[in-house]
C-alpha cells in the first residue's frame, strides 16, 4: 500500500510538472501572437493564438488529472491511516474484553483510556480528509481565476483581424478567442 501511495504522490507531481511547462509553452504561443500582431501578420497570429488555447486547454487539462490523481491519493492515505486506527482498535477491542473478565478497574480503566484515545485520533484523521476534499479545489481555481481576471483580452494599440463594421463589438473579442477551422469546439 505504501508503494501504490509513493506512485500516486510521484504521478501527481510529474502531471504537475506537465501542466507547468504546457502552461509555459502558452505564454510563449501568447508572446509569439503579440509580436505577429505587431508586425500587422494576423494569419500568424492566428496561429499562435490557436497554439497558446490549445497548450493553455493542454496545461488546463493536466493540472485537472492531477488533482484527481492527487484526490486518490488522498483516500489511499486515508485508507492507510483508517488500516492502523482499525488493527490498534482491534488490540484496544482485546485488551478491553481481557479487562473485563478480570473486572480489575484500574486496567478496564486504562484500556478505556487508551479506546477513547483511539476514537479521538479517528475523528481528527476522518475531519482532515473531509476538510481536505472541501478546500482542495478552491486552492486549484484561485490561481486560475486571478490569471484569468488580470490577463487583457487584447492589448488596445493591436489591430483587429477582423472588419469591425463586418462585427458588432461583442463578437469582435469572442471571434479573437475563438479557434479557426473545422473542428474545433468550443469549451
Amino acid at each position: 500500500m505504501d508503494d501504490t501511495l509513493f506512485q500516486l504522490k510521484f504521478t501527481a507531481k510529474q502531471l504537475e510538472k506537465l501542466a507547468k511547462k504546457a502552461e509555459k509553452d502558452s505564454k510563449a504561443e501568447q508572446a509569439k501572437v503579440k509580436k505577429a500582431l505587431q508586425q500587422k501578420n494576423v494569419e500568424c497570429a492566428r496561429v499562435y493564438a490557436e497554439n497558446a488555447i490549445r497548450k493553455k486547454n493542454e496545461g488546463v487539462n493536466w493540472l485537472r488529472m492531477a488533482s484527481r490523481v492527487d484526490a486518490v491519493t488522498s483516500k489511499v492515505q486515508m485508507a492507510v491511516t483508517m488500516k492502523g486506527v482499525t488493527k490498534n482498535m482491534a488490540q484496544v477491542t482485546k485488551a478491553l474484553d481481557k479487562a473485563l473478565s478480570t473486572m480489575d478497574l484500574q486496567k478496564v480503566s486504562a484500556v478505556m483510556d487508551r479506546f477513547e484515545q483511539q476514537v479521538q485520533n479517528l475523528d481528527v484523521h476522518t475531519s482532515v480528509g473531509c476538510l481536505e476534499e472541501l478546500t482542495a479545489p478552491l486552492h486549484a481555481l484561485a490561481p486560475l481565476l486571478c490569471d484569468v481576471l488580470e490577463a487583457p483580452v487584447l492589448p488596445p494599440h493591436c489591430p483587429s483581424p477582423f472588419d469591425p463594421a463586418e462585427l458588432p463589438p461583442a463578437a469582435m473579442a469572442s471571434q479573437l478567442l475563438l479557434p479557426a477551422g473545422p473542428g474545433w469546439a468550443q469549451n
